[in-house]
């Protein structure tokens, strides 16, 4: 199965089980939209060069992000109005993520409080905006 239909059918899921208007800003993304769709192509870009003949009896992927040591290199992107998705909200994902090992970007329009998400035993940073 191609990514994109592996994605089209989240897509596809998404709609059935989610309300129309919590769907529809989940998949336009900010603002217009531009960003989410940049990344649809971004990732049709990307291709994993595979290593072959090597031994990978034991890989290691973790790293330090930012002084932040994590399992795995990547991190959970800031995503606002989760208990729009799951009852649990950010406090369901920072458990996720903290299984993983990973690192959680939590929004600034977060709708659990920090305190919760921190007693999780994620490791967390916040989506900061800064003005001029």
């Amino acid at each position: 199965m191609t990514g994109e239909l592996f994605l089209d059918g989240i897509e596809q899921r998404a709609a059935a089980l989610l309300p129309e208007e919590v769907h529809r800003y989940v998949r336009q993304g900010s603002r217009a939209g531009v960003t989410a769709g940049e990344a649809t192509a971004a990732w049709d870009r990307l291709r994993f060069l595979p290593s072959v003949m090597r031994d990978v009896t034991v890989v290691d992927t973790a790293t330090t992000l930012l002084g932040t040591e994590t399992a795995t290199p990547l991190a959970v992107a800031p995503t606002t109005m989760q208990r729009g998705l799951h009852p649990d909200g950010e406090l369901a994902m920072a458990r996720a993520v903290a299984a993983a090992g990973s690192l959680m970007v939590v929004s600034s329009n977060a709708g659990s409080t920090f305190e919760d998400i921190a007693a999780t035993g994620v490791a967390w940073w916040l989506q900061m905006y800064v003005t001029a």
